[in-house]
C-alpha cells in the first residue's frame, strides 16, 4: 500500500497495488503462444502459394479463413482481457480527499477484506435531513439553510438545498439534502448538526397547539373579547412540536384563550386570569 489513515490523496493517486506475477506469467505465455500462431499463419499462406509479407495481394476470403483458423483473433482477445486485469490491480483514488477506515495491509490476501479504504472529500460537505410531508413543498432548490453543529451552536454554516428525494418514507417523512458552502473545517462526516431553513413565509401568527381545537373537521380557536369566548375558524400553514403557524382567521392583537377551552361555545361568558397579546 503506498497509503496509510488519515492520509490526504489526490485524484488518479496511486493508493495501492495487488500482486501481479500470476497475470505477467499468463501474459507471457500468450505472447509465446501467439508468435507460434503467427509463424503457423504465415507457413499455411506459403503454402497457399501466397507471400505473407505481402497481405494486400491476398484475397480477402482466403486471408480472413486462414487468420481465423489460425486462432490468433481468440488469443489477441484472451491478450487484451488479461492487460485489463493486469490494469486492474493499480487502484487509483478517484477524487481528492482523506483516507480513513484503512482496511488493506500490505502481504495480505485481497479477500480478507471487503474494501480498501474510505476517502472522504472534505472539501465538498453534504447535510442530509428530513422534512415532514406537509412542509416539503415548501422547500426548493437552492434555498438557503443555516447549520449548526449540536455540539456548538454558536458555530454558523450557510448552505443551500441540492436535491429533494420525491419520497415519503414510513414515518411521513421526505429527505432533503443540502452542500456547504464557504469554510466549514470544524464539521465532520456523520456529525450531527442542527439545520434551518430560509424562506419568504406567508404573513401568519405561531400560536401554542393547544389554542386550536378540532371542531367537526375543522380548526377552530376562541379569542378573548368584551368578557366572552369568540369562535374563529383558522387556517394551518405549517407546524412544529409545540405551535401552529395560522395563515388564516387570526390577527395581530387577538387575545387568544389557549387553555380550559375545550368546552367553550360561541359568545360564551368567560373569565381570564392571564392575558397576553
Amino acid at each position: 500500500a503506498y497509503i496509510t489513515s488519515v492520509q490526504y490523496v489526490n485524484k488518479n493517486q496511486l493508493l495501492l497495488e495487488l500482486d501481479d506475477s500470476d497475470l505477467k506469467i499468463q501474459l507471457e505465455k500468450l505472447d509465446l503462444q501467439l508468435e507460434r500462431k503467427q509463424i503457423d499463419l504465415q507457413n499455411q499462406l506459403i503454402s497457399l502459394g501466397y507471400n505473407p509479407e505481402d497481405t494486400l495481394n491476398i484475397p480477402q476470403k482466403i486471408y480472413h479463413n486462414a487468420l481465423i483458423e489460425s486462432g490468433i483473433p481468440e488469443l489477441i482477445n484472451d491478450k487484451e482481457l488479461l492487460l485489463f486485469k493486469v490494469k486492474d490491480t493499480k487502484i487509483h483514488a478517484p477524487f481528492s480527499g482523506v483516507v480513513t477506515d484503512l482496511l488493506a495491509r500490505e502481504l495480505t490476501f485481497s479477500s480478507n477484506y471487503d474494501k480498501v479504504c474510505t476517502i472522504i472529500n472534505n472539501t465538498v460537505i453534504e447535510i442530509s435531513f428530513f422534512v415532514l410531508e406537509s412542509e416539503a413543498f415548501s422547500v426548493k432548490k437552492n434555498q438557503r439553510i443555516t447549520i449548526n453543529p449540536t455540539y456548538e451552536l454558536s458555530n454558523i454554516y450557510q448552505g443551500k438545498i441540492k436535491y429533494i428525494k420525491p419520497q415519503v418514507n414510513e414515518n411521513g417523512l421526505v429527505e432533503v439534502l443540502a452542500s456547504v458552502y464557504g469554510s466549514h473545517k470544524n464539521l465532520f462526516d456523520g456529525m450531527s448538526v442542527d439545520v434551518k431553513l430560509k424562506s419568504n413565509t406567508l404573513k401568519g401568527i405561531v400560536v401554542p397547539k393547544t389554542s386550536i381545537l378540532d371542531r367537526q373537521g375543522r380548526q377552530v380557536a376562541f379569542t378573548y373579547k368584551s368578557n366572552k369566548a369568540n369562535w374563529n375558524y383558522v387556517r394551518i400553514g405549517k407546524e412544529n412540536t409545540n405551535s401552529y403557524f395560522i395563515i388564516e382567521g387570526l390577527t395581530t392583537g387577538d387575545s387568544l384563550i389557549v387553555g380550559n377551552n375545550s368546552q367553550l361555545s360561541h359568545l360564551q361568558d368567560v373569565k381570564i386570569g392571564n392575558i397576553a397579546n
